[in-house]
């Protein structure tokens, strides 16, 4: 299983990666993954308290394109 896509951009991403790259606050993107607006994981094991929090790119990108005004397609 790859875990990039064929730009070579990561296909999971953590929320310090996302809110770098897409200038989203901690509690909006918590809230979104909350709401199941976008996809997540974690990598925690059985047992564990806590693991990584793992955010799927092509999820929020649909998120954004879906709630993006103007311009054109194509």
């Amino acid at each position: 299983m790859s875990h990039t896509n064929q730009a070579n951009h990561p296909i999971w991403l953590r929320p310090k990666q996302v809110i770098e790259l897409y200038g989203l606050g901690r509690s909006t993107l918590y809230n979104l993954i909350k709401q199941g607006a976008i996809k997540s994981t974690t990598t925690r094991r059985e047992g564990e308290k806590y693991g990584t929090r793992l955010i799927n790119r092509a999820s929020i990108d649909a998120l954004l394109d879906k709630n993006a005004t103007g311009g054109t397609e194509g």
